[in-house]
């Protein structure tokens, strides 16, 4: 379940004890969502078939033309298929393609990992929860990493300490003061554009997607068990 999103940093930072933060101020909150502190059963959000028409799922048929991956530090997986097509964002639909600066200031996509396993993390600086799992990520992804998976760990800042959207040196920060030298991509929303394409109403919210860019498993909230699930669920993926 997820927090609604809307209130200031120091609020929400205050929120850290029940295991999410919510909600951010560019999100239009239904006031229902009030169980932050769960993290499981989300798959299915509500609003992600308003991605249905979404426009970077116009984005993401042309994608299968796309000869090579952006120039960054990242890896490339597969191509993807000409004849592949975004369905949305919820568990079982085929994930729309994005396009972020990250730490180093280069671009990156989601489409140039087709054909990896992904976590796709949404957090903030402000945010509690947020900063705990960023203390685990980089022991989650160099264990699965070292076990041979095709993983990469895409983390998603949607807002700086105060509540502004983040830049280069955000990110870097983060990377390294709050994850303690990440080596995979941390990456600037703007102006919380991809959180809304993929619902996100709390901080942070995980996304498991398969090799095919399907949306396997989501959840919302940060309690140590989540590390075991990304770890367990990234195993089982195909």
């Amino acid at each position: 379940m997820r927090s609604v999103l809307g209130a200031t940093p120091t609020l929400l930072a205050l929120l850290g004890m029940l295991g999410g933060c919510g909600p951010l101020a560019s999100n239009f909150s239904d006031g229902d969502d009030d169980d932050d502190d769960a993290t499981g059963d989300d798959d299915a959000t509500g609003d992600d078939d308003a991605t249905g028409d979404d426009d970077s799922a116009g984005d993401d048929d042309a994608a299968g033309d796309d000869d090579a991956a952006p120039d960054n530090a990242w890896p490339a997986g597969d191509a993807v298929p000409d004849d592949f097509e975004a369905t949305g964002t919820d568990v079982g639909e085929y994930a729309p393609n994005f396009s972020l600066m990250d730490q180093n200031g280069d671009t990156v996509e989601l489409y140039q990992f087709y054909g990896m396993k992904i976590a796709l993390d949404f957090s903030a600086m402000w945010c509690g929860p947020c900063q705990q799992a960023v203390a685990a990520a980089q022991d989650v992804y160099e264990e699965l990493v070292g076990e041979g998976e095709p993983f990469i760990y895409l983390m998603v800042i949607l807002d700086d300490e105060n509540g502004r959207q983040p830049n280069q040196e955000d990110l870097q920060r983060w990377a390294d003061d709050y994850g303690g030298g990440l080596t995979f991509p941390v990456l600037a929303d703007e102006q919380y554009a991809t959180a809304d394409e993929w619902a996100v109403t709390g901080l942070p919210t995980f996304f498991l997607i398969n090799r095919y860019m399907k949306v396997y498993d989501s959840t919302a909230g940060y309690a140590s068990y989540v590390d075991s699930w990304i770890a367990s669920t990234i195993r089982e993926m195909y």
